[in-house]
């Protein structure tokens, strides 16, 4: 008859485990910072950037829509630029 197994011990936290709980700990923090964008120069918050170019983003959106998928890249990102 043979001899019951000794339960393993248990290792002590690796530094991957920890590397990877600080990176974690990094990515939450960083996303409850307040979020910003930049609209014609000037950095806002994002729901008062929504406001300032919704109706325009609209507008290009919907000319966009008629277009042929080629022509439609190139207006989306002029708008974004400005």
């Amino acid at each position: 008859m043979r001899a019951p197994r000794r339960p393993r011990p248990i290792a002590p936290l690796s530094t991957g485990l920890a590397l990877g709980a600080a990176l974690a700990l990094g990515l939450a923090l960083s996303a409850c910072a307040p979020q910003k964008v930049v609209v014609r120069g000037q950095e806002l918050p994002v729901a008062q950037a929504e406001e300032l170019v919704g109706p325009e983003l609209a507008a290009e959106r919907a000319a966009a829509a008629r277009l042929p998928a080629a022509a439609r890249a190139p207006r989306l990102e002029a708008l974004a630029a400005r």
